[in-house]
């Protein structure tokens, strides 16, 4: 692990050049981001040309590729929500633009007034990849099946929420109802996590579905999956049930996507200007100007729910400690560690909610804003005195145990603060699952989460004590208060007074120091010059390739 000192000399050992090249990126960063802040948040890219070609092979470049599987009703990823957003369709689309719902899989729907069930008018004619119809079994088939434990869902149960049962009508019409009021659930039903699937192909696959096969009723169909490699999906020949959120009806434009991972940034970029692939995701901050320079077009999504945050563990020494958190909060500044780690592209994140959430409180900013000596006075203050570079206190040094996963490029820079301050930050990085599972059993200290939710009933799955254990509650905060205000937040339907409740919430959860935000999350997409109408869904990274199209 590099030191303090190294860590600040970074930019001072590279040479003449490279020290030019990156202010020149800062600069250009910079005014690329004031540019799309200005504008709004960018949701697509359209060229010159407007008139759709159909053909052709859509090749996308990313960053990582699914650990398990593309299965909605299992997967928590967000990379396999890439994937399946083409494959799956559902109930409704929610419109990037005002944050509306449009129709999807349903023509209409009527929400009760004590918001304990949503009733849904469906599509007629819907097929299902494997031929089989869509219908309001269907429906009750995904949920049910979401519900079950013995599914093991990684996420769409949470987005579930207090699921009761789901009441078939007619074939058109199905009525899903809640234990409690649950006002996040169209939210909940846009995104591809919740997403229809067959129950034909479900009972014809068992444990392979998602792996060998994934059957839904969208614009692209499975086709196969090489480990390691690819993941390609082709055009739905038959697909004529398009949401009105989209640009067109009828089938895609592309006759194939092949998704290829590439993991090492450079030879990512590297595809798209050698014309390996027309999309990649998340840009390296380095190769932003590259791109713009060379005329490619850069789609920024701006990711609202959790910004990418350090969650602090309220239960393990040292930072069971508030004074110790609060001074790890003050010993933080996110501002060099995005310029450090990120060459300036990116905001600093103020708290658990980023800016662009609906639901954010902008009263907290400021709460902690870096102050390295009063950091250091309020260790003094908890009887951390330092010991030649660390702090001990009662003959137990200031030690702090960091997990984090592959996608973490900033943990070197955050241990040099913490070393500023006399606090010790030992770095484990790990895989993906080890990560997960160690956050889960608490045995951290630190660690870095980033999620992307549209709605805020995300703070709940972090910080609602019925989490730590057993679920994403890694900060392992239990405090009543705030349970209570995040289960009204779920169960409030006004969206006005649930603003307000979220901010008490957001409140908290500072006031705890059990989280330091360190940026707001912006994914940079880079797409050829020939690719047209690529999207963005209301979540920002999430790309929609339904309405893409290649020009000849």
């Amino acid at each position: 692990m590099v030191t303090n000192q190294d860590e600040l000399r970074v930019a001072e050992t590279v040479d003449e050049q490279y020290k030019t090249s990156r202010r020149t990126l800062l600069q250009t960063a910079a005014a690329i981001s004031a540019g799309f802040a200005a504008a709004g948040t960018l949701r697509s890219v359209t060229f010159a040309q407007d008139t759709p070609q159909s053909g052709g092979t859509l090749v996308v470049g990313l960053q990582s590729e699914p650990s398990d599987n593309i299965d909605p009703h299992v997967t928590p990823w967000a990379v396999s929500h890439n994937i399946m957003m083409n494959v799956y369709d559902t109930l409704v689309w929610q419109d990037p633009a005002d944050g509306s719902y449009k129709p999807g899989l349903a023509d209409s729907w009527d929400a009760a007034a004590d918001g304990l069930s949503y009733t849904f008018t469906l599509k007629s004619g819907v097929k299902f990849h494997d031929g089989t119809d869509f219908n309001a079994d269907a429906v009750k088939f995904s949920f049910d099946r979401i519900a079950d434990p013995a599914t093991k869902s990684g996420f769409s149960a949470n987005l579930l929420g207090p699921y009761a049962s789901s009441e078939v009508i007619d074939a058109n019409t199905v009525k899903v109802n809640f234990t409690e009021p649950y006002a996040p659930f169209l939210d909940s039903a846009s995104q591809a996590f919740l997403g229809i699937v067959s129950p034909a192909g479900v009972a014809q696959y068992g444990a392979e579905f998602g792996v060998t096969a994934a059957i839904g009723s969208g614009p692209f169909t499975f086709k196969e999956w090489v480990r390691g490699d690819h993941l390609t999906l082709v055009k739905n020949p038959d697909y004529n049930w398009a949401g009105a959120v989209f640009s067109h009806t009828g089938p895609a434009y592309v006759d194939e996507i092949v998704f290829r991972f590439i993991t090492e940034d450079t030879t990512r970029t590297g595809t798209l200007e050698s014309g390996e692939t027309n999309v990649i995701e998340l840009v390296p901050a380095a190769d932003v100007q590259i791109l713009e320079g060379g005329g490619y077009q850069i789609l920024p999504g701006y990711a609202p729910g959790i910004p990418n945050i350090y969650l602090i563990n309220s239960a393990k020494p040292p930072t069971d400690d508030p004074e110790v958190r609060k001074a790890l909060s003050l010993g933080t500044d996110p501002q060099t560690i995005i310029d450090v780690a990120y060459f300036g592209i990116y905001t600093p994140a103020s708290g658990p909610l980023a800016k662009v959430s609906w639901a954010y409180n902008p009263e907290i900013e400021g709460m902690y804003a870096y102050d390295p000596e009063a950091a250091k006075a309020t260790l003094e203050a908890a009887g951390w005195v330092l010991n030649g570079d660390i702090r001990e206190k009662d003959g137990q040094k200031l030690s702090l145990e960091y997990i984090t996963n592959n996608s973490d490029k900033h943990s070197e820079a955050w241990q040099a603060q913490m070393r500023e301050i006399g606090v010790e930050a030992n770095i484990q990085l790990v895989d993906d699952g080890t990560w997960i599972e160690g956050g889960s059993k608490g045995g951290h200290n630190v660690t870095t989460i980033g999620w992307i939710s549209s709605d805020p009933v995300i703070l709940e799955h972090l910080f609602h004590s019925k989490n730590a254990g057993t679920g994403f509650n890694w900060t392992f905060l239990k405090n009543a208060e705030l349970d209570a205000l995040l289960e009204k937040g779920r169960a409030t339907v006004d969206q006005a007074e649930r603003k307000t409740i979220y901010g008490q919430a957001q409140q908290i959860i500072m006031d705890e120091a059990v989280v330091i935000g360190v940026y707001d999350q912006i994914g940079y997409n880079g797409l050829g010059k020939d690719v047209h109408d690529v999207k963005t869904d209301a979540r920002g990274w999430y790309r929609w390739f339904y309405d893409a199209w290649i020009s000849g």
